[in-house]
């Protein structure tokens, strides 16, 4: 009967003791996605800074050497020098006077070292959205990696939101 009290005691005490360590990971585990959370959005700052101040080599600077890119009218850019080379085009033509707005942003850690981020950006000015009343609207998902205590950019895809369709017409 001791025995069996004793068993049971230990049983209980070895299953508190791995719930309690489950939770300590769990309770880590959303400590260490928020830290990864502030360090993305900071990663994506740093992105929009270099847009702002026309530099393509700040804007490359988080993007891991074999990045890609897929921009929202198709055009393509491989490797962080062909990022570096397809933003600085960019800022001197069809982005130049253009500045660059985070308006959302989210992350999601899929696991350490590797997360996604999703965001609502707003590009205004220049040739590209002269009116300020009418900026341009865009989303970015990208795939980003932790390298060299660094998050960068391994793929960025971006695109325009189109306006929904018309109403479909009553038949007569």
């Amino acid at each position: 009967m001791i025995r069996r009290k004793l068993s049971a005691l230990a049983a209980v005490s070895v299953a508190v003791g791995l719930a309690s360590l489950l939770m300590a990971g769990a309770a880590a585990g959303r400590q260490g996605a928020a830290g990864a959370e502030k360090e993305l959005r900071a990663q994506a700052d740093l992105f929009a800074a270099g847009w702002n101040h026309g530099d393509a080599k700040a804007m490359a600077a988080v993007f891991a050497v074999d990045a890609d890119l897929i921009n929202p009218f198709a055009a393509t850019a491989k490797g962080r020098d062909g990022v570096e080379k397809f933003f600085a085009n960019e800022l001197g033509t069809l982005t130049k006077g253009t500045t660059f707005t985070i308006k959302d942003f989210s992350s999601h850690l899929l696991q350490p070292g590797l997360a996604t981020e999703d965001m609502d950006i707003e590009i205004a000015g220049g040739a590209m959205a002269p009116d300020p009343a009418k900026p341009l609207k865009n989303h970015a998902f990208l795939v980003v990696k932790k390298q060299g205590g660094k998050w960068l950019v391994v793929n960025l895809r971006a695109w325009s939101y189109l306006p929904p369709p018309p109403p479909p017409t009553a038949a007569k």
